[in-house]
């Protein structure tokens, strides 16, 4: 079916409305208009549990570090034990960057959709696990964790993924954790606009 966006007169909004669809033919318009008038919007602040559980159920966050005068923000697959964020990664910009300025922001969010969402910010300082039994331990959480069916490569340990390797001190690159700080976090309930429309 075609469909086309017009604005109503009686409302500043947008709504869907489908060609040669008997609902919306001439005198239809007050039960459309009603029914998007009772449209409930929550907007507000998460809670310290939501918090915890979103950093807790998500892989994938985002760090934001600087050299002081730029600003980098790169995603990256991580873990959660309740106080630090364990990430694997090698060398690069952010690790160059967290190395001289260890203050970092971290980022995570899910999202339904535009109008379903939650985000958890918080801050922290980058500490580098060269020390074999940090390293081990961090390794370890990060290969425990439950990864979605289809996943990055780049959340693949070692070659041996699924399983763990013989042994974690043979795993390349750059292991290091973020003990998470101030966290705060905002979401959006809503019911979508084609939610609305089709339940008419």
């Amino acid at each position: 079916m075609e469909a086309k966006y017009i604005r109503p007169p009686a409302i500043d909004m947008k709504y869907i409305i489908v060609r040669n669809d008997y609902r919306h033919s001439a005198g239809e318009w007050l039960p459309l208009i009603s029914k998007c008038q009772n449209h409930q919007i929550m907007i507000g602040k998460l809670t310290m549990p939501e918090i915890e559980r979103l950093l807790s159920k998500e892989v994938v966050g985002r760090i934001g570090c600087t050299d002081g005068d730029m600003v980098y923000v790169v995603p990256i697959s991580y873990t959660y034990d309740g106080e630090y964020v364990y990430c694997h990664t090698h060398e690069g910009l952010k690790i160059q960057l967290m190395r001289k300025h260890p203050r970092v922001c971290f980022e995570v969010d899910h999202m339904h959709n535009m109008g379903n969402w939650q985000t958890a910010i918080a801050h922290g300082d980058f500490e580098e696990l060269t020390q074999p039994e940090a390293r081990n331990h961090a390794l370890l959480k990060l290969h425990e964790r439950i990864l979605p069916l289809v996943s990055s490569e780049t959340t693949h340990l070692s070659p041996d993924w699924p399983f763990p390797p013989a042994e974690l001190s043979k795993i390349e690159g750059v292991t290091f954790r973020i003990r998470l700080q101030e966290k705060s976090g905002r979401y959006e309930k809503s019911h979508t606009l084609m939610q609305s429309f089709f339940s008419i």
